[in-house]
């Protein structure tokens, strides 16, 4: 085969590759439309329910005071951990001391 012909069977793949390619966006935008009109969709409608001020008030408050404890937790993790470090190498240098 000669030069020629590797080129159009280039072409060709390329042709029929991009006519894959609309193929299936067709059919994908098909199934996202039959998703959206779905009466499965909990978006469907496009709103969210309301919430009244008080409730989101709480929920902020409640969220808070986990956000909090979380800190709280996080920082006596890391006492712990940066207190275990200097204790091991307190000792070590202890070790290391007595030894010579």
């Amino acid at each position: 085969m000669s030069f020629a012909g590797t080129v159009m069977d280039a072409n060709n793949r390329q042709r029929q590759n991009r006519e894959l390619l609309i193929h299936n966006r067709k059919r994908i935008a098909r199934i996202r439309e039959m998703y959206l009109n779905s009466p499965h969709n909990p978006n469907r409608g496009g709103k969210m329910a309301e919430i009244p001020p008080e409730a989101l008030a709480k929920i902020r408050a409640g969220i808070k005071v986990q956000l909090a404890k979380e800190r709280i937790r996080q920082r006596t993790i890391g006492i712990i951990i940066f207190s275990l470090a200097v204790l091991t190498g307190v000792g070590l240098m202890a070790m290391l001391t007595i030894r010579i």
